[in-house]
């Protein structure tokens, strides 16, 4: 739902960045982090970093709302069911990974069928409250770690660095 709204950010006219996004997901084989990333305009660095923290600041604060969450649960149903129609024709590399996750993860392989069926099920319990309460685990001052992708231009790195620290001052503080 987060990455939605950052699709609708940069659709919008001088977008503050050329693409965000959110995810949770393995950062090893033992641990998993909630992360975010941005591609900012190089012209207006702080701009795009503070488009993405003031998206995580409003979940923080506000949540989601309840059309957000029916858009979710719709989008990932429409995924779940064509799955489900074209398994018959699904490409040999989906079950490659699926059982490399089973292999390294110890992820189960239950098979489309079942995954469906427990996803229509699982799908009536998802609520609203359910999903915002997530936030305050998933975003916290002492569990973090910045990852600066950027042009090895000493001008530019100096003025990240800078922005980094000007954005994450004030998203701690907003919280």
């Amino acid at each position: 739902m987060l990455n939605s709204r950052y699709d609708e950010i940069r659709q919008q006219k001088n977008p503050p960045y050329l693409k965000a996004g959110a995810g949770f997901g393995n950062v090893s084989l033992t641990s998993s982090a909630f992360s975010v990333s941005c591609t900012p305009d190089e012209t207006d660095i702080l701009k795009g970093i503070d488009a993405l923290y003031g998206e995580i600041a409003r979940v923080y604060q506000h949540g989601f709302t309840e059309p957000e969450l029916e858009r979710a649960v719709s989008r990932y149903y429409s995924i779940m069911e064509n799955s489900f129609k074209e398994k018959d024709n699904a490409y040999s590399l989906s079950y490659t990974e699926e059982y490399t996750r089973n292999f390294i993860e110890d992820e189960y392989i239950p098979g489309i069928e079942y995954e469906f069926r427990l996803f229509e099920e699982a799908v009536r319990d998802i609520s609203l409250e359910n999903i915002n309460s997530q936030a305050e685990k998933y975003i916290s001052d002492n569990n973090r770690i910045v990852i600066l992708s950027a042009p090895e231009k000493e001008a530019y790195m100096c003025r990240m660095k800078r922005s980094l620290k000007k954005s994450f001052q004030k998203f701690w503080k907003e919280l």
